[in-house]
């Protein structure tokens, strides 16, 4: 199975129109792939989708995180970035 982590960005894309976003969404909670996140990465799409500018309503917001919380598989480990190069 292939397995993801969705930026932020595409998660809002796709509760603000149709599109590439959307249907990425919808075969994230439809579990066509492993959508991994972390601890960090949940707390980044609470607190975006919590921005008064996207115009989210609280519930719709909880709803939101409660499908993404169930359909995603939680890295607790994380991994540190790879060295780079000089």
């Amino acid at each position: 199975m292939i397995r993801v982590v969705l930026d932020t960005n595409v998660v809002v894309s796709s509760l603000l129109s149709s599109g590439s976003p959307k249907a990425i969404l919808n075969l994230a909670l439809n579990q066509r792939f492993a959508w991994y996140v972390s601890e960090p990465i949940l707390a980044e799409y609470k607190s975006v989708l919590s921005y008064p500018r996207l115009h989210f309503d609280s519930p719709d917001a909880k709803r939101t995180l409660a499908a993404i919380r169930g359909s995603t598989l939680i890295q607790r480990k994380v991994m540190k970035e790879p060295a780079t190069l000089p």
